[in-house]
């Protein structure tokens, strides 16, 4: 684990000490400018909150948390294509 501005990002390793896969989590600011866009068009009524990015191997994954008043939702960012991931309701 070590830090990344305010948050805690993690490499994992395989027990012979191999990279396996890196998780760097950051806010809206430090994400490509295409991709802000391209969420922000998908999603008008959303905010980005938080930014996961997953490397493994020559794979890029952005895991995109995004919420409002009454929503939170995740959705991947892989390849120049959204998946919605989760969704949830909040409560009152």
């Amino acid at each position: 684990s070590f830090k990344v501005g305010e948050l805690s990002s993690r490499c994992v390793y395989d027990r012979t000490g191999n990279w396996r896969h890196t998780v760097l989590n950051y806010y809206e600011d430090d994400l490509p400018d295409y991709i802000t866009s391209m969420v922000k068009n998908a999603y008008k009524h959303l905010n980005i909150s938080l930014v996961q990015e997953i490397l493994e191997g020559d794979v890029r994954v952005y895991e995109i948390h995004l919420e409002n008043d009454t929503t939170l939702k995740q959705i991947l960012v892989c390849n120049g294509e959204i998946t919605e991931y989760k969704n949830f309701k909040k409560s009152k």
